[in-house]
């Protein structure tokens, strides 16, 4: 997605309106205890997707906690490392291990920091809403006014995607940018997945409500 420097970036909408893990756990920490935390991240963001965060956050650390005993087999509270039996490196028998002491310092705490952000500001969650479609939309403003474009994907051939810029919206100085920006994404250039919560290019859907990566995914159709 493409903005005018001079234009301030819409708030990111989100039709199940409420924050998800997946949305918090979208960046991950700048630094790791133990090199299995990596895995345990990720594995604990799919494991949790797009369940609500609560706005307590003693609700938020349990849930957390809960997660990683399910995956360990540990108690979070638990001292010392933890092996993650099920990554076992392909060439040696050593699990890998992860750290409760990182996890109860540093992970709960980032996420309770960005949880409460979330709450305090009253932002809707972008959980990768429409971060497949940030190159498919340009705002610019000119001295005139805004000017809204859209990438259109045609398919010439099945493994031949054809990009063409159309200009759909020419709009005043004084619109209401957000308001615009949410009416694009309910275009008929623009469609939700149903199965991976995410917008999409209308051109990279497989059918109304399910993209073409999740039919592939789920269907086993090739692109």
């Amino acid at each position: 997605m493409y903005f005018d420097e001079d234009l301030l970036t819409p708030p990111p909408l989100s039709p199940r309106g409420y924050l998800t893990y997946r949305g918090i756990m979208e960046s991950p920490p700048e630094h790791w205890g133990q090199c299995g935390d990596l895995y345990l991240w990720d594995q604990l963001r799919d494991f949790l997707g797009n369940d609500s965060v609560p706005e307590e956050s003693e609700e938020l650390r349990n849930r957390i906690a809960w997660a990683f005993e399910n995956y360990t087999g540990k108690s979070i509270d638990s001292c010392g490392d933890v092996a993650l039996s099920k990554y076992v490196t392909k060439n040696s028998d050593c699990a890998i291990v992860v750290s409760p002491e990182f996890w109860r310092e540093t992970a709960i705490p980032l996420l309770i920091e960005r949880s409460q952000q979330h709450f305090s500001m009253g932002k809707i969650d972008i959980s990768g809403i429409y971060g497949s479609i940030r190159d498919h939309i340009r705002v610019t403003r000119t001295a005139l006014g805004i000017t809204i474009k859209v990438l259109t994907i045609d398919w010439d051939e099945p493994h031949t995607p054809v990009g063409k810029w159309i200009t759909l919206k020419e709009l005043p100085l004084d619109c209401k940018i957000e308001v615009e920006y949410a009416k694009v994404l309910r275009s008929k250039h623009f469609g939700f997945c149903d199965y991976c919560f995410t917008y999409n290019n209308a051109g990279h859907m497989f059918e109304k409500r399910m993209c073409q990566s999740c039919a592939s995914r789920h269907l086993g159709v090739v692109y």
